[in-house]
């Protein structure tokens, strides 16, 4: 939540998080669709392994969506991740 505060002190926009149940491409597809006020679809990628169901979908749909995609590599440290942000 601190990176919240942030974005919040900085932009003057708050982050919104929002929690749906349901197939998660369907979900995420439906939600973006209906909320053309999305500025970025933020995903978090695994630190091992392949892409996760969410990544593979959406970062190979990327340039059809009405916003960028952000995928977070898994393996970041914490410190990496605040240098990044």
């Amino acid at each position: 939540t601190s990176a919240a505060g942030s974005l919040a002190s900085e932009s003057g926009v708050m982050p919104v998080i929002s929690v749906k149940q349901g197939e998660a491409i369907k979900v995420v597809g439906e939600y973006l669709a209906q909320h053309p006020e999305v500025s970025a679809l933020v995903l978090g990628a695994a630190a091992n392994g392949g892409p996760g169901p969410l990544v593979s979908h959406f970062a190979g749909a990327s340039g059809q969506l009405p916003c960028p995609v952000y995928v977070i590599p898994g393996g970041l440290s914490t410190e990496d991740l605040a240098r990044l942000s």
